[in-house]
């Protein structure tokens, strides 16, 4: 599933608005709760631990990959650029269908009609 840059804002906005981290599982006899770094409850209660580790690891998991998103976007628009100086100066036509073939896959991963 691909996210649209708008799908992706709205992720890190939601990120950025939540209670500061990192969080925490408090156990209780009433079930998980989650804290945050000043220690007030941000949810509760949660009747499997698994479900409130995912939770409270979510505060600072969704900003890591994120960032790791944006550093992997980084790397494809160096990579098409290469390209697309390659294609331009191929001097054989091996390398052109070489250069062509690397902008081929990138754009059907942006679902760029050819």
């Amino acid at each position: 599933m691909s996210l649209t840059q708008a799908e992706l804002n709205e992720i890190k906005e939601r990120a950025e608005k939540a209670s500061p981290g990192p969080w925490q599982v408090a156990s209780t006899t009433d079930g998980e709760y989650i804290l945050d770094c000043d220690e007030w409850v941000v949810a509760a209660t949660f009747e499997r631990r698994e479900d409130a580790y995912f939770v409270a690891h979510a505060r600072e998991d969704i900003p890591s990959l994120l960032d790791h998103n944006a550093e992997l976007e980084a790397v494809i628009n160096v990579i098409r650029e290469v390209a697309a100086e390659g294609y331009a100066t191929a001097c054989t036509s091996d390398e052109a269908r070489a250069y062509g073939s690397i902008i081929d896959v990138l754009n059907r991963k942006e679902g760029v009609e050819e």
